[in-house]
């Protein structure tokens, strides 16, 4: 039995060596544990479905629904206050709002207030708190999970990391800043 743990662990060694930072290293670990082996981190609803409402509490305190954001079509990352890998994709996701103004780019939270790492500094990208039943909801099984929405409530991509957003943007032909 120590032998097979030994072997474990100079896999995960290996396998950390070999990823480029600490999230891909979360993502082939989390493949590993899978039943099934996948190429794709599986958190949030199945694409194409229907985005599920919510009412979720922003940090100026006022109440947000889907169907506010979804004026435009609407970039979801949503975090928890205990990931550390989390603040560089928070850090990526407010470059991106600046670049893009025809997305809703919004932050949402789950875990404690008080440990929030990140600050709102604008008013873009809103930031909102997740509940229990947004969790549950949208299936989220791990953090960072990136989510896209189309206007009519479509989940058309969950990519892994924010780059991976902006061919998705272009697909849709949505205007990039000057």
């Amino acid at each position: 039995m120590i032998y097979l743990t030994v072997i474990f662990l100079l896999t995960l060694s290996i396998f950390y060596l070999i990823a480029k930072d600490v999230k891909s290293f979360n993502i082939i670990v989390f493949n590993l544990v899978k039943k099934e082996n996948t190429d794709t981190f599986e958190s949030g609803p199945p694409l194409g479905a229907i985005a599920p409402n919510f009412n979720l509490t922003s940090s100026t305190n006022n109440k947000v629904t889907l169907e506010d954001l979804l004026i435009k079509p609407t970039a979801l990352l949503i975090v928890n206050t205990k990931c550390d890998i989390c603040s560089r994709d928070v850090k990526e996701f407010q470059e991106a709002s600046t670049r893009y103004q025809a997305i809703n780019f919004i932050i949402i939270v789950s875990g404690p207030r008080d440990l929030l790492a990140y600050e709102q500094n604008n008013t873009e990208p809103k930031i909102l708190f997740a509940d229990e039943q947004f969790i549950e909801n949208y299936s989220i099984k791990g953090f960072p999970t990136f989510l896209f929405i189309t206007k009519n409530k479509k989940i058309v991509a969950q990519p892994i990391f924010v780059k991976d957003f902006f061919p998705i943007f272009n697909h849709y032909r949505l205007s990039e800043n000057p």
